[in-house]
């Protein structure tokens, strides 16, 4: 668990310390923030298989389900474009391919047809909106928007394009680094909502050492297990298939990987307005994010990263996770 920039803790040591900690809490880079715990973002695309899954379990598409995705989705009667990343389009492309290629069109589409009170029942199972419970203080838990939550925060009723955006993991939606790597790994050992934790063991007042044991906070409902293994497959396709948004980590891998990428927008661009980094502040530029555990078959290890206003998840992110999941493996091996 990492969180940068951050300040040298010895600071803290004496009267001057209060003065530079100080300093650092008016900081724009709020070095005094835990990040991976505290730091809530918009989960961008990374959220995308869960998104599918929902569809799956609930029967509103299947693995063969097809969507044809021209660079931008409209509602019916509605002038405005929700515009793709890839504005040339993804052509014809299914559950799998859109997983792996994070097409925003097909799951444009999907979360219409799921509607917001479905897309907000599936992705609470994967404990959005609510803390994960590490045992340290000061989480943060995110937010999973729903009518009920737009109604008492913002005094507003809830619209239909805003079911879209959710399902792209944009608009109101955040998340810490945290409670993404547990949503990942739920995906990855197919339902189980784990408690993460820092400490490894305890010594008891005899002298005895006590190992703390793993909480299962809960096992997510499963209507068909296939269903996970689609999307699962989709993730795979991410780092192994030619479209892949994450083709590029799949070079002299050692380990199996499964993945997702993304980039999630600081702020909103109208429809016919070009997203251009050069011309932003960089505090105004999108954030990178990747998510992924390995190996696929028996997964030891997930992860998530989110690199602040760097752009592209899958040149950004991607590459630092692969350094710490190299590393691990690394590890595992020698033992």
């Amino acid at each position: 668990m990492v969180s940068t920039p951050i300040y040298n803790p010895t600071f803290l040591e004496n009267v001057v310390a209060f003065c530079l900690l100080g300093l650092g809490q008016k900081s724009k880079d709020i070095p005094q923030l835990n990040r991976a715990i505290q730091g809530l973002y918009p989960p961008g695309s990374t959220i995308k298989p869960m998104v599918a899954l929902a569809g799956l379990e609930q029967g509103i598409i299947t693995s063969h389900s097809k969507t044809y995705c021209p660079g931008f989705f409209k509602l019916p009667n509605v002038a405005r474009k929700f515009n793709g990343w890839k504005r040339s389009g993804h052509g014809v492309i299914n559950v799998k391919d859109s997983i792996a290629q994070s097409c925003d069109v097909f799951f444009y589409d999907l979360a219409d047809k799921i509607g917001i009170n479905g897309l907000h029942d599936s992705l609470e199972y994967f404990n959005f909106g609510k803390i994960t419970g590490i045992d340290i203080p000061g989480e943060r838990g995110g937010i999973l928007p729903s009518r009920a939550w737009k109604k008492i925060n913002k005094g507003k009723p809830w619209y239909r394009g805003e079911t879209l955006i959710t399902g792209i993991g944009q608009g109101f939606m955040t998340a810490s680094p945290l409670q993404l790597a547990v949503a990942t790994a739920a995906l990855a050992n197919k339902g189980m909502i784990i408690q993460p934790k820092l400490l490894k063991r305890v010594r008891t007042s005899d002298g005895s050492i006590k190992n703390t044991d793993k909480i299962l906070q809960k096992q997510i409902p499963i209507k068909d297990i296939h269903n996970w293994e689609y999307v699962i497959e989709g993730m795979r396709r991410t780092i192994y298939a030619p479209k892949g948004t994450g083709r590029k980590l799949n070079k002299d891998l050692k380990y199996t990987l499964a993945g997702k990428t993304g980039t999630a927008q600081v702020f909103s661009l109208g429809a016919d307005e070009q997203y251009i980094a050069a011309n932003l502040d960089e505090r105004l530029r999108d954030h990178a994010l990747f998510t992924g555990f390995a190996p696929i078959k028996n997964p030891k290890i997930a992860i998530a990263v989110i690199v602040e206003n760097a752009g592209s998840g899958s040149s950004e992110a991607a590459p630092l996770a692969k350094e710490v999941l190299d590393l691990y493996f690394e590890k595992q091996a020698k033992h």
